[in-house]
């Protein structure tokens, strides 16, 4: 669906957030617009992402996609789990660079036909309005976490927010049953997106969370969710239907074909050959391929969570009295506190299990051997995981997960969640669902492996993600030749 003339070729610049789990799904956009559908896009990221990560396309002479250092000046220790309210309220301070870089880039590189900006980078989103640009909001969480935290005046209103400061009423109150969202599956409190868990709802964070964060919505010509429209459709359409709130699901962006005439194939889709934070690790691969069929427990809890050393000492022991074969991803800032039992562990299982840095994830969940995925329920995960039909273990953390992690379990069931008493894991209780979760023939696997072709089904020739697509590349065409003919 390329455009033979370059005049009217779309032009959309991607400004996504500072965090690795947002440059992810957004560099998988831009690489589908501007190599099946003819845009060119330009790309910001910030220095610290810039400096970091291997954007081959800049390198190798490819002119559909530029990538720009935002230049921003941050340091480094603003792209750590606990300053993530530091970064965002940093990227507010923006608007006058930002605005001088759109109106270049628009002036300069070529016209601009809309700005795709994470939802969590509202600034960016301020810039577009500034000039006149169309606004589209992209967003690299399930619709439910954004709906979540658009009805958090809701949560104020019912009374269920702000959570009461002594420990045992909190305790009460994260334990109620909330239904007030529409579409929303019953859950608890407790199981809410964590940027709602305040007892203090005029700090400022929360404010900006339940405020223009989620507000500005409104505003936007699109909102584009990497999600699929059979997975939340109770939700998309009842948000659509009492707030008027559009969300048009594109996902998973990782597993689309480039062409729909073959099968997908995780090792041949130029689509996912984004850059990588770190090195893929050869080795995983070559070890997988010595495993017999279904029989390896995957364990990595992201890019950016932290566990407290007695959670993963007890993960760690669970792991090893499951006799199961473990892949699991250590990365070198996943511990807080004391690494003496990893050394341990490690001593102990090291003829069933293979531990590495980092991981070729969505190849390592294709392969054959892969029975289960301990994961931390971040969305890009379960996304990944789902497409290729294989079941889930949760220990949620913070944001969305714990929310991804509830839908996962009783919603679409396709995994289990780590029973937690006060925040603390139980050994046995990590053992038992190892072993059920890695059983050949279980319900679990077999719901995961309908969602699956559900899954795969929606970027396919005619499916949801497919077709609303087409509809905002559309869109996006009419309007790069509106503005050839305005000039």
């Amino acid at each position: 669906m390329e455009n033979g003339n370059s005049a009217i070729r779309p032009h959309a610049v991607i400004f996504p957030f500072g965090a690795l789990g947002h440059i992810r799904p957004l560099e998988q956009l831009a690489r589908r617009l501007a190599h099946v559908y003819g845009f060119k896009v330009t790309f910001v990221v910030t220095s610290h992402f810039y400096k970091r990560m291997d954007f081959t396309d800049s390198k190798n002479g490819d002119d559909s996609i530029q990538y720009m250092d935002l230049e921003e000046g941050f340091p480094d220790s603003y792209y750590h789990m606990t300053a993530l309210k530091t970064l965002v309220f940093a990227l507010g301070t923006l608007g006058p660079s930002l605005k001088e870089l759109l109106g270049r880039i628009h002036s300069e590189v070529h016209p601009v036909t809309c700005v795709i900006s994470d939802q969590v980078f509202t600034e960016a989103h301020r810039t577009a309005l500034h000039h006149g640009i169309p606004s589209v909001a992209f967003v690299t969480s399930s619709a439910m976490a954004v709906t979540a935290k658009y009805y958090g005046p809701r949560f104020i209103e019912e009374g269920l927010l702000p959570i009461p400061k002594s420990p045992a009423e909190a305790k009460e109150a994260l334990s109620q049953t909330v239904t007030i969202v529409p579409g929303m599956h019953p859950m608890k409190l407790g199981d809410y997106h964590s940027g709602l868990w305040v007892n203090d709802i005029t700090e400022p964070f929360f404010q900006y969370v339940i405020g223009d964060h989620s507000k500005n919505l409104h505003e936007r010509d699109w909102i584009l969710v990497n999600s699929i429209y059979e997975l939340e459709a109770p939700l998309l359409e009842a948000v659509q239907q009492d707030v008027g709130i559009k969300f048009t699901t594109v996902g998973p962006l990782a597993i689309t074909p480039i062409t729909t005439t073959e099968p997908f194939d995780v090792n041949n889709n130029e689509d996912n050959k984004i850059s990588n934070y770190s090195p893929e690790e050869k080795k995983c691969m070559d070890w997988l391929n010595k495993q017999e069929p279904t029989s390896v427990i995957y364990v990595s809890f992201g890019s950016f969570a932290v566990i407290s050393a007695s959670n993963l000492e007890k993960i760690l022991l669970g792991l090893e009295d499951s006799q199961v074969p473990i892949l699991m991803v250590m990365r070198p800032d996943l511990l807080e506190g004391n690494q003496s039992s990893i050394k341990g562990f490690q001593e102990r299982t090291k003829e069933r299990a293979l531990f590495v840095s980092w991981a070729p994830q969505l190849k390592i969940l294709a392969h054959s051997a892969i029975a289960g995925f301990l994961t931390h329920g971040g969305w890009n995960s379960f996304l990944e995981s789902i497409s290729m039909g294989v079941p889930f273990l949760c220990h949620p953390f913070f944001v969305d997960q714990p929310m991804v992690s509830r839908y996962i379990a009783s919603v679409w069931k396709v995994g289990l969640e780590l029973k937690q008493e006060d925040g603390t894991l139980d050994r046995v209780d990590v053992e038992q669902k190892v072993r059920a979760l890695t059983a050949k023939e279980s319900g679990i696997r077999a719901n995961a492996a309908a969602w699956r072709d559900v899954v795969r089904g929606a970027v396919e020739d005619g499916g949801s993600s497919q077709r609303n697509m087409v509809a905002f590349v559309a869109d996006m065409c009419k309007r790069a030749q509106a503005v050839k003919s305005r000039t």
